[in-house]
């Protein structure tokens, strides 16, 4: 997480974990388990930078959701539901615009894209735990609400969980698309992986046909935007080649370029880790 700035909400629940008398002797998952198993299984990522006197997990636990070969790489993944792929992440289109905490979104590998969770981490986490409640509900099991985890996490939260709000499912997640504020003298355009790019207006050229244009025509149009500074317009149509070959790494690492022309090295870093992962297959 060197990328990354722990939001508030979260950071009191890690200090939590590592005031738990007995984290010097357990693996940061076990008392992750312990003390947040109501948010699902927290990022091994985010847990081990909280306890880096432990050794590191292998990449493909810290980075998991890499090896998913349509992953957009501006999700970063704050838990997981457990199966299926899908997992609850912070969405972070554009670094450079210093968003100290921003909002939080669910995923799944076989669906069209994110759906909002939360304008912000407090009220993702908080919809956590309405999923977790109805879920209970759903099942028949005994209520979360009444356990000691429950009243914790929502006292480190901060936010009351709004168990009244009938758009969040029994899987934490909700049917409503995620789209970016936009900030004056910015342009946000979707992409087929349900994201978009979000960027400075002069970054981008007038809106191209991509749906309309093969794969290799538009790799050189996305290399053309790239000579020609207008790295924003890249990133859509090289998004637009990801979709249909998610798998090529020579497309992730002509992302990786536009990423880093944007002034991005958090994604940039993504790229190059999703790139690793695969060779080491």
């Amino acid at each position: 997480m060197d990328d990354f700035e722990i939001p508030a909400p979260l950071a009191r629940i890690l200090e939590c974990l590592r005031s738990d008398p007995e984290a010097e002797y357990r693996e940061p998952w076990e008392v992750a388990h312990t003390h947040a198993s109501l948010l699902g299984d927290l990022s091994w990522a985010i847990v081990y930078a909280a306890f880096p006197e432990h050794d590191r997990p292998p990449l493909t636990r810290l980075v998991g959701e890499l090896d998913y070969d349509n992953v957009p790489f501006e999700l970063v993944p704050v838990s997981w539901a457990g199966g299926d792929g899908l997992h609850y992440d912070w969405i972070v289109h554009a670094p450079e615009l210093g968003v100290i905490d921003p909002p939080m979104v669910s995923w799944a590998p076989m669906e069209d894209g994110p759906v909002w969770l939360g304008d912000d981490t407090a009220q993702g986490l908080a919809g956590l735990l309405v999923g977790r409640s109805r879920a209970a509900a759903k099942r028949r099991r005994p209520d979360p609400r009444t356990t000691a985890q429950w009243r914790s996490l929502v006292g480190l939260i901060g936010l009351e969980p709004d168990l009244a709000d009938t758009r969040i499912t029994a899987g934490a997640r909700t049917r409503i698309p995620f789209r970016p504020r936009v900030p004056s003298g910015h342009r946000f355009e979707i992409t087929p992986d349900g994201v978009g790019v979000l960027a400075r207006e002069d970054l981008f050229e007038e809106p191209g046909a991509w749906s309309t244009q093969d794969s290799e025509s538009l790799t050189r149009e996305a290399l053309r935007l790239l000579d020609r500074g207008k790295a924003a317009s890249a990133l859509v149509a090289l998004k637009h080649v990801r979709a249909e070959r998610p798998a090529d790494l020579e497309v992730i690492a002509r992302m990786r370029d536009a990423y880093v022309a944007l002034g991005r090295p958090m994604h940039a870093r993504r790229a190059e880790l999703a790139i690793a992962l695969r060779r080491s297959r």
